[in-house]
C-alpha cells in the first residue's frame, strides 16, 4: 500500500499534515512548480526532516519515494530552482506523522511488562505452594 500526497513549491500554500494508516508500506509525494518561461528547465531540492540529513537534489524529478518509514514526526520540504539558477528558498513544507503499529507503542510494551511480571509472580507461588 502506497500513501501519495501531492505538493505545489509555492511558500503561500500551507499543505498541513498527513497521517499514513501504520500498515503503509511506502510513502509517495509528488511535488511541482510553476515556470512559465521554460518549464522543462524547473529543477528541485527535497529533505525529509528526521531522516535525511542534506538536500537531496532531484533534478527534474518531481516526485520522491520513502519505503518503510520507521515511526515518528517527520518534516517534508522542496524548493524549486528556475532557468536563471535562482532558488526559491522558502519552498513548500509538509509535516508527516508516521504512527507505529500497536505492538510498537508504550502502553503494549507496558501491559506485556505487566503480564510478565505476573506471569513470574504466579509461577513462584505455584512453586511455593509445591514445596
Amino acid at each position: 500500500m502506497v500513501t501519495t500526497c501531492n505538493l505545489f513549491v509555492c511558500p503561500s500554500i500551507g499543505v498541513g499534515t498527513i497521517r499514513p494508516h501504520p500498515d503503509t508500506g511506502d510513502v509517495e509525494i509528488r511535488y511541482t512548480a510553476l515556470s512559465l518561461q521554460v518549464p522543462e528547465k524547473v529543477r528541485f531540492k527535497y529533505r525529509l526532516e528526521g531522516l535525511d540529513g542534506d538536500w537531496n537534489e532531484a533534478g527534474g524529478q518531481r516526485h520522491v519515494i520513502y519505503n518503510s518509514l520507521p515511526f515518528g514526526h517527520y518534516r517534508f520540504t522542496v524548493i524549486a530552482g528556475n532557468n536563471d539558477g535562482g532558488w526559491n528558498e522558502t519552498g513548500a513544507t509538509l509535516a508527516l506523522v508516521v504512527l507505529p503499529q500497536f505492538w510498537q507503542t508504550w502502553w503494549f510494551r507496558l501491559t506485556l511488562s505487566a503480564m510478565s511480571v505476573l506471569l513470574l509472580v504466579w509461577a513462584y507461588r505455584a512453586r511455593m505452594r509445591r514445596l
